[in-house]
């Protein structure tokens, strides 16, 4: 299906990181070409997944051929922790990286993740693609100290509960239920703290774990929940809004220093249009993804205001968790950020 880049991408001007020489004539024509796998977890009907056919698509055309972008969906290349490890090595060059998921290397990379940080799209759009951006800048600034260069933020959406064993209505609920989070010590703490029994496991084989009832739920959001499949196997969802996910166009930085000037700039700047053609898709499908999955018999359940306040009173005390390894002066923002 022929996709197209919006023209919204003009208002999501992601910051440039680091900065990028600009050289005129370019040297695509100079005959040296490059070919970069880029993996991500997400599967062919996630909107992420598009908008990474589309970065390939969008490079190949700009760099006239000068690189070549093949894409491996669905964890075909591992999860999240894998990804990450192997753009870092430089033995992957590039991927769609959910950075909290790789927070068990670097604790601070969880501050794009803190549960109730965001609280809708327009606070997410500020923090992450338009504006100051700076929890944004922040993570990047973090990824690059390990090898790792975020090109553009995309949209993950907002995290909720599913499982199989029974509706939740209350914070109570959640006790005992097996739960499947990434390995994040983050979400480690705030689940256990809710009551669940957690279970960290690779995003590839979260679907078998729920079909053969080695954990009872998990807490993704509504586009991935349905894109996956999950829903076959989770008859109950509820809608806590507890977290904001934003996976990122990510390259290797020790391959970045190999390229020129040109091909980096080229790389930067389809990431930003890409990302924001990305996020638009993931808002446009979120509502028709709930439709879909309620017609297949999902039970979806907002959950009463203030039990979700209890839950996210419950959620906060994991803020502390993160306290040690983020500088004051960022932590004491982010609070602010959250009106706590």
């Amino acid at each position: 299906m022929e996709t197209k880049i919006t023209g919204r991408c003009c208002v999501y001007t992601l910051v440039v990181f680091a900065a990028i020489v600009f050289l005129a004539p370019a040297v695509f024509a100079q005959g040296k070409t490059y070919e970069f796998k880029l993996g991500h977890v997400f599967a062919m009907t996630n909107a992420n997944h598009p908008g990474a056919l589309k970065y390939a698509e969008e490079v190949g055309k700009r760099t006239k051929g000068a690189v070549k972008i093949n894409v491996f969906p669905a964890g075909q290349l591992g999860g999240d922790r894998e990804l990450y490890e192997g753009i870092q090595r430089g033995t992957l060059e590039m991927g769609l990286v959910n950075q909290g998921s790789a927070s068990g290397f670097d604790r601070r990379l969880e501050i794009g993740a803190l549960p109730f940080l965001t609280k809708d799209y327009e606070t997410a759009d500020r923090q992450f693609f338009q504006g100051e951006m700076w929890v944004g800048k922040e993570m990047a600034k973090y990824c690059l100290e390990k090898g790792l260069r975020i090109l553009a933020y995309t949209e993950n959406d907002f995290r909720h509960l599913t499982n199989s064993r029974r509706p939740v209505k209350t914070v109570a609920d959640i006790k005992g239920l097996k739960i499947r989070v990434p390995e994040a010590p983050l979400m480690v703490t705030c689940w256990k703290a809710l009551g669940a029994v957690v279970t960290p496991i690779s995003f590839p084989e979260l679907y078998t774990a729920l079909q053969q009832k080695t954990v009872d739920g998990q807490e993704n959001g509504i586009l991935l929940t349905y894109s996956s499949k999950l829903y076959e196997v989770q008859p109950y969802m509820t809608l806590i809004k507890y977290m904001y996910s934003t996976p990122s166009f990510m390259i290797s930085e020790k391959v970045w220093r190999t390229l020129p000037a040109d091909i980096q700039k080229t790389l930067q700047e389809t990431a930003v249009e890409v990302a924001a053609f990305t996020v638009d898709l993931n808002r446009k499908e979120v509502q028709k993804c709930r439709a879909e999955m309620e017609k297949a018999g999902v039970q979806i359940i907002d959950m009463d205001p203030k039990e979700r306040q209890k839950l996210r009173e419950i959620a906060l005390e994991s803020w502390k968790s993160v306290e040690p390894y983020v500088a004051k002066e960022v932590m004491e923002r982010l609070k602010k950020e959250a009106a706590l």
